[in-house]
């Protein structure tokens, strides 16, 4: 998703001293690049967005979902599911 100025793929293991003097200027506690997903996948799911957007967009698929976000799935949703 992210490209370095090159336009090759960033490699985890230089951008993380970058990555954490971000957070800590920002005055967010210490957490892994990983942590952006799962943030992304909650912010979505709590604003409703369109689940089958979501999948084409994430490549993540309904059932992990709903097993590992369902909390996060708007009601109406997890009623059609059962």
């Amino acid at each position: 998703m992210f490209t370095a100025t090159i336009g090759t793929p960033i490699e985890p293991k230089t951008f993380r001293a970058h990555w954490y003097d971000r957070l800590r200027a920002l005055g967010i506690r210490r957490r892994g690049l990983y942590a952006t997903k799962d943030t992304f996948v909650t912010t979505a799911l709590e604003a409703g967005v369109e689940i089958a957007w979501f999948e084409q967009r994430t490549g993540v698929a309904y059932a992990t979902l709903r097993c590992h976000y369902g909390k996060w799935m708007p009601a109406e949703v997890r009623v059609l599911d059962k």
